[in-house]
């Protein structure tokens, strides 16, 4: 949260955003405001667990958008080539900002695209908890197996816009019907809930789960908010591996000018 407000508290220091968040620690090794540009990045890392002989998996996030990109095609054909340990994770969620999929792909079952490329393409309900992990768990196996890479198409839905103020009032793409019919049928959360109660977890722990979630989030909030500002003069922190002599400086020079 901290990150995504340009606070000097986040994982990034501020520098971010909510399109370059990168936390190694936990194995998140870049992020991409490049529409497709994830993908060769994820094959590179792929490539570097098989040159090292780890048993590291690399899973790479794109929306329906970017398998209309070069750089999908050219890193499936590689993976698959050189057998990388990398899944390829397409979240569909039938448009493209405001251009629905039909109206922009070919061939618009994504999983097919995968044959092309000698890997498995596998299409898993997105909104399904245990049918993503299971698909997911399959991937990786066959991933540290030396088997290759394996495309997994999750259809999905984006309830709200792609991003605030891209759709011009009184311009919609789909209806209201649409949208609030998704989110009383098909939200995840709720259907897994439903699981849940199924397998047994009764209403009470449930809404402790709950409660421990809703609490994360407004302590992530509380921090995010008391977190400070980078001050200006550390603005080429960072940026540089041996930054150049009397770079920080100068910026401070610009800013008290």
């Amino acid at each position: 949260m901290a990150e995504l407000m340009g606070k000097a508290g986040g994982i990034c220091k501020g520098r971010g955003g909510s399109m370059h968040v990168a936390d190694n620690s936990v194995g998140i090794i870049s992020e991409s405001g490049i529409v497709g540009g994830g993908i060769p990045l994820a094959t590179g890392c792929a490539f570097s667990a098989k040159v090292r002989g780890v048993d590291q998996v690399t899973l790479c996030f794109f929306g329906d958008g970017a398998v209309n990109q070069g750089t999908f095609h050219e890193s499936l054909n590689m993976a698959s080539l050189w057998k990388l340990p990398v899944i390829y994770y397409c979240e569909n969620n039938g448009y493209a900002m405001t251009t629905s999929v039909g109206q922009s792909h070919g061939q618009p079952d994504i999983g097919l695209r995968a044959a092309g490329y000698g890997m498995p393409g596998v299409t898993v309900d997105g909104q399904s908890v245990g049918a993503v992990y299971e698909v997911a768990s399959e991937a990786v196996t066959r991933a540290r197996a030396g088997e290759g890479p394996t495309l997994i198409v999750a259809n999905t839905y984006r309830f709200d816009e792609h991003d605030f103020g891209s759709v011009s009032p009184g311009e919609p793409y789909r209806s209201v019907e649409e949208v609030e019919a998704q989110k009383r049928d098909r939200d995840p959360i709720l259907l897994y809930r439903t699981v849940l109660l199924d397998d047994g977890i009764n209403e009470k722990r449930l809404r402790a789960i709950e409660n421990e979630a809703d609490q994360a989030v407004k302590q992530a909030v509380k921090f995010a908010l008391a977190s400070p500002m980078p001050r200006p003069e550390t603005l080429p922190d960072f940026m540089f591996n041996s930054p150049p002599a009397g770079l920080h400086s100068f910026v401070a020079r610009l800013e008290r000018n």
